[in-house]
């Protein structure tokens, strides 16, 4: 008895240090989850969510364009909003495609393109780009187009189960490859028609009529111009939207020159130029397309030179914007909100040292009779009752403007404030977070290592695999390919059931490199995993994604099910066998030239007439698009047939007559050997 309550108390005591343990770890956790909300929180959505009242903004923006800035032309702004959300609810917020945007587009088309030589394209340098567009008023952007006007600086994201968007989060850009944000702009770099950029400016219709989804980059002509910020490595990045999209539809031959030009802070850091970096890397794609091309480096200085000639217009520019906002944007971050560029009043030589770094701006968003809408619409005018009044006449407009009237303090320069404040709270953020996770991997380590790791679902499995073969829509193939079985009896799911799916996902072939097997693939596969001398079926799109997967579907469920389906044998027409008879019937279709197959000598009928090979794939070489079979029979140590055996004479007369027929004896060795040591195609037998 004495033992047992020994024993007993030190279970208890076990159990009560576990018990304490698991309660100061709840404590912990919820003293650290409540400091993360406590620093973390704000506005919901305002920073990681869908932009608060994004309808509103949208809508908003949509009627604004074609009132004011482009009152020419009628948008149906209902329409365009209904397409967004069709484009952009209800699913993953990393599932949306390019082509989910396609009807919002169509919506939003219009047949106008800017003039020859004024097409900007430009790279990590939006807020200089932005800038230097609205004061010289001569340049053309995406940004200038109406889907540039309606979604800039937006954020959105869908949800899975909800109708909706995600106002609490959304992942960042980079975190996955169909996000909502990104495939909208991917789309706007491809199609895009653009409207005048200021209604005085001139602007002429195409020779011919621009299809209504036109490509701005391929619309660019004469000298296009592109930006690059040479105060950050990787100036000009391949993965960015002008890299991987704009670059591309670049046409050499409607592009007369690409004019480059690096622009960097006033005091650095100087990181690229036109003779180092990543900037080399754009000038050899554009000399191995063909284009011409200039580079400059440009520092203040040299940017006030590449204005415009005209010097009372070069000097209207300078007294619009500090120089220090069109050279050297970070500045502007420096500057104490409310300070003046005063110098901008008593000079007009574009070239004088302006210390002061704040925005100036002769008030043009409030200029009705111009039709025009300042992009920066985050600026603020000031309250000047302080300053001396001060008149200044615009020579652009022809109009004179109070000195209280066109000073706009820099709401950038409080931004900046503010932004270096969320970095230092999102710094902290991270660190609670991260303390977080450490407190609960420790306490739940036991219990994470006895579980498996998710697996994926059928469908997961299925798109991975597609995803390995870039440029298909892995989306539309997935969604023909259910359409063959979901919901049907998944024994009368017949061959031509897969038709749709050989459709949007044909079988196309090298001619000489078609391979066909029996009872070899093992053998088949290693030997052309390593050399890539031959393509199986099971190297095409459609046979690599369902290679060795089973699957059906039931009547009255729309789900794509793996347990419980029929076996190979079971029926007939069952889904998995249905589609291989299709897939090698698609494949023996699509060989030409030379085609090789692999039998099993090691057997004593290496041709089997009840194979896929024997009652499929043989019936559909046709000569003269199929010129010769060679028949490659891989013997064991010691062979059971060779080249005249009996069932290799029946291959001989089920195949075409005028098709040639050769059979080469290969041990299994030599195969292993040619795949080891590089030996090449045609010398492996």
């Amino acid at each position: 008895m004495a033992i047992a309550s020994v024993q007993d108390e030190a279970v208890l005591e076990r159990r009560g240090f576990w018990r304490r343990g698991w309660v100061e770890a709840f404590v912990m956790i919820s003293v650290v989850w409540l400091a993360v909300l406590l620093l973390c929180a704000g506005r919901p959505g305002a920073e990681l969510g869908t932009t608060p009242n994004i309808k509103h903004i949208v809508m908003g923006r949509c009627y604004e364009y074609s009132t004011l800035v482009n009152p020419g032309v009628r948008y149906d702004c209902e329409s365009i909003w209904r397409h967004f959300e069709e484009a952009v609810c209800c699913q993953t917020p990393c599932n949306t495609t390019v082509e989910d945007y396609r009807h919002m587009f169509y919506a939003m088309a219009q047949a106008w393109a800017p003039p020859c030589g004024r097409f900007l394209f430009w790279s990590k340098t939006k807020t200089f780009v932005q800038t230097f567009v609205a004061a010289l008023r001569y340049f053309w952007t995406l940004e200038d187009t109406l889907a540039g006007y309606m979604f800039n600086d937006l954020l959105w994201c869908g949800q899975e189960d909800n109708d909706g968007f995600d106002f609490g989060s959304c992942p960042g850009w980079s975190a996955c490859e169909r996000h909502p944000v990104y495939s909208l702009w991917r789309r706007a770099s491809q199609n895009v028609s653009v409207r005048p950029l200021f209604t005085h400016a001139r602007v002429k219709r195409w020779p011919h009529m621009m299809s209504l989804m036109s490509q701005f980059a391929e619309m660019a002509c004469g000298n296009v111009t592109v930006l690059l910020n040479g105060s950050v490595f990787d100036a000009f990045n391949r993965e960015s939207m002008f890299g991987s999209v704009e670059l591309d539809s670049l046409d050499p031959c409607r592009v007369d020159h690409v004019n480059i030009k690096v622009v960097t802070d006033r005091e650095g850091p100087f990181m690229e130029s036109c003779s180092r970096g990543s900037v080399l890397d754009l000038i050899e794609i554009l000399r191995s397309r063909g284009f011409r091309w200039t580079c400059a480096d440009n520092d203040r200085t040299a940017v006030a030179q590449r204005l415009p000639a005209d010097y009372q217009e070069r000097a209207a520019i300078f007294r619009t914007y500090c120089r220090d906002k069109i050279t050297a944007p970070s500045h502007i971050y420096e500057a104490a909100a409310g300070k003046l560029c005063h110098h901008m009043w008593d000079t007009d030589d574009p070239t004088v040292d302006l210390e002061l770094r704040t925005i100036v701006l002769p008030n043009r968003c409030t200029q009705p009779w111009k039709g025009w809408k300042d992009p920066h619409a985050n600026l603020k005018i000031l309250s000047m009752s302080e300053q001396e009044s001060l008149t200044f006449t615009d020579p652009t407009y022809g109009r004179t403007f109070k000195k209280a009237d066109c000073v706009l303090a820099a709401a950038e320069a409080t931004s900046g404030v503010s932004r270096q404040k969320r970095g230092m709270k999102r710094g902290v953020c991270i660190a609670a977070v991260v303390l977080l996770v450490v407190l609960v991997v420790a306490i739940t380590l036991g219990v994470t290592l006895r579980r498996k790791p998710p697996q994926q679902t059928f469908k997961e499995t299925f798109i991975a695999r597609c995803h390995q073969y870039k440029g298909r829509d892995c989306e539309t193939i997935w969604s023909t390919f259910e359409q063959a079985y979901v919901g049907q009896d998944p024994c009368k799911i017949p061959t031509d059931a897969y038709n749709p799916l050989f459709q949007v996902a044909p079988i196309t072939m090298t001619c000489g490199k078609t391979m066909f097997w029996s009872k070899t693939k093992d053998v088949v596969h290693a030997y052309n995993d390593k050399t890539k001398c031959f393509v199986t079926m099971e190297d095409t799109l459609l046979g690599s994604v369902l290679d060795n997967l089973s699957w059906c579907g039931k009547e009255g469920s729309n789900e794509t099910f793996t347990s419980g389906c029929p076996k190979w044998d079971a029926c007939k027409d069952n889904p998995v066998r249905s589609f291989w008879t299709q897939g090698s019937t698609k494949f023996a279709e699509a060989a030409c030239g030379d085609a090789t197959v692999m039998l099993d000598g090691s057997i004593a009928t290496p041709f089997d007439t009840s194979s896929v090979f024997g009652k499929t794939e043989v019936k559909k070489l046709k000569y003269p698009k199929v010129r010769k079979l060679t028949v490659v029979l891989v013997t064991a140590t010691t062979p059971v047939s060779d080249c005249s055996n009996e069932s290799l004479n029946e291959l001989r007369q089920k195949l075409d007559r005028k098709i040639g027929y050769e059979c080469k004896e290969v041990s299994k060795t030599r195969i292993s050997e040619c795949a080891s040591n590089d030996i090449s195609c045609t010398n492996c037998w």
